[in-house]
Parts: structure tokens; sequence; C-alpha cells
């Protein structure tokens, strides 16, 4: 309802059912979504899906070994946070260049957009 006739609505959601765990918990999360759930749902409310999309592939793996090898009490505990600096330091740059304009056939996150019917 807020949002205007040809606008956008732009999410980030945790991908994949089978990756979630204790840090999902942590974090907040009920669930993890696939592709064809996030679709029918953009057009359950009424919002044409423009891209639905997984990325962060290597993200991925790092949240399996964290959820099923490792045990975590707090996201923010120093070896998450240790974990989360090297992701970003190293591997994002290398998947901004992988993952630019592609469709990645599993991911850590769903890249969501979709968009209102104008008038």
């Amino acid at each position: 309802q807020l949002l205007r006739p040809g606008g956008r609505l732009v999410l980030v959601l945790p991908a994949h059912q089978a990756l979630f765990g204790s840090m999902d918990r942590l974090a907040g999360h009920f669930r993890r979504y696939e592709r064809g759930r996030a679709r029918a749902e953009l057009v359950r409310v009424g919002l044409r899906p423009v891209d639905v999309r997984y990325v962060n592939l290597v993200g991925a793996v790092g949240w399996f070994v964290n959820n099923r090898l490792v045990s975590h009490d707090d996201l923010s505990s120093p070896a998450v946070n240790a974990q989360i600096g090297l992701f970003d330091r190293v591997l994002v740059p290398v998947l901004r260049r992988l993952e630019a304009g592609r469709s990645m056939p599993f991911g850590q996150s769903l890249l969501v957009v979709g968009e209102k019917a104008a008038r």
C-alpha cells in the first residue's frame, strides 16, 4: 500500500531452507526462501517480479559450515566477526566480479525486486 505505482521493492532474503540453523535463529530469521516461493509472494501481494536471483554463492558454503560444524552463541563473537572481516576483504571483491549480471544456481541470499503496476 505504501509503494507508489511504478515503484520498486528491493529485498535481500535468506535463501535455501536447507541452510537454516542456529545462526539463522540468532539473526532472527524464521525461514529461508527459494526463488519460486519469493516470486510467488511478490505476485500474491500484487507486485510484478522484476528480478529474483541467488547471490553470494561462496557465503552459502560458509553459512552451512557455521550452522552445521561450528557452534556459535552470539553473532557478534570475535570468531564470527573475524570471518565476516575476511569475507569482506578477500571474497567480496572476487564475488562482485564473478556474480555481476549472472544468475547463480545457489546462494546464501536472494536478491528480490518487485514492481507495482503503474496506473
